[in-house]
């Protein structure tokens, strides 16, 4: 009774006949994997949309009271067709921005549901992010159509750079949900990953020279913090106290280098061994350590022309 007359509109169910109910084996719209669901008839007539033309269906339950997908002009509009529509699993829908209801007792006084306000407030910026990694996709593609359209798309946008300090905030202004934007990069065939947001596919050779050099302003900015802690870069007290020194920047650049290479080394041996029915083993993150040391070291050495550091001093 809940699902028939808190989900949806009272007696929704009875216009449909028990016959046309269907039990669905769909793949995800993000993460690709088969789901399988129950609905009555084709598809729910209230949860359904389209969106940029395409036709959605996310969880009934996600929309009890978050708002991550509505009505948004002409991008996002309600229907009730269910032709090649592309579905959204609960665990995806959660993922990407949307909140799934959970039911309260009486006794609790405070609502932990989605408000579609406090749930939402990073929800601009992240927006704007994926946008940006989309159209330095597009940017770095050879779709020159693609290219200008956009161009022309986003210049006039400029013109409020002029009203920046005369705009006053409008509670009216209605922005999309981060949810809404990426079905639509998703369905333009982009896979935006805030966790994972560089593709390597679209850098080029200036890129990672850029990033070299962005890493090497980094490292002589920390000069002057780094010279704090001269003494024990020079003199260490143990490995663990000298490695603590170093520029994150420079630590982080050749942890994410090297877990990388022996991910992916390891993926591969794993094969080999599950094939040969072996043993597999772990990554050795102690090894992995030492040799960021090492590294970090050397560019340290390099950086600071002077300065005894301890390692590459060690080792001449």
């Amino acid at each position: 009774m809940y699902d028939q007359n808190q989900l949806h509109t009272s007696n929704l169910k009875q216009t449909k006949k028990y016959t046309e109910s269907i039990i669905h084996r769909r793949h995800c719209l993000f993460c690709n994997r088969n789901k399988i669901f129950f609905s009555r008839s084709a598809n729910c007539e209230e949860h359904s949309y389209v969106v940029i033309g395409k036709n959605i269906q996310v969880p009934c339950i996600g929309q009890k009271k978050c708002g991550a997908l509505q009505e948004y002009h002409l991008l996002v509009t309600l229907t009730k067709s269910s032709e090649y529509a592309r579905y959204i699993c609960m665990d995806c829908y959660e993922k990407k921005g949307g909140h799934i209801y959970q039911r309260v007792g009486k006794g609790v006084q405070k609502d932990p549901n989605c408000d579609n306000k406090s749930h939402y407030q990073n929800d601009t910026k992240e927006a704007l992010e994926a946008i940006r990694y989309w159209i330095l996709d597009v940017t770095t593609s050879e779709k020159l159509i693609w290219q200008e359209k956009i161009l022309a798309a986003l210049v006039p946008v400029l013109s409020i750079v002029s009203q920046e300090k005369t705009i006053v905030q409008n509670n009216k202004i209605e922005i999309p949900f981060l949810f809404m934007i990426l079905i639509i990069l998703t369905l333009a065939k982009f896979n935006y990953n805030s966790s994972n947001k560089l593709n390597s596919k679209n850098l080029t050779p200036k890129h990672f020279f850029e990033f070299g050099e962005a890493l090497a302003n980094s490292i002589i900015l920390a000069k002057n913090k780094l010279k704090i802690h001269k003494k024990t870069l020079e003199s260490p007290i143990s490995i663990e106290e000298y490695r603590t020194i170093f520029p994150s920047c420079l630590v982080q650049f050749y942890d994410g280098l090297l877990k990388t290479l022996y991910k992916a080394k390891k993926e591969i041996i794993d094969q080999q061994k599950k094939h040969r029915e072996q043993q597999l083993k772990p990554i050795n993150y102690e090894k992995i350590t030492k040799q960021v040391t090492f590294f970090a070291s050397i560019i340290l050495n390099i950086a600071f022309k002077g300065w005894k550091i301890w390692l590459p001093r060690t080792m001449a």
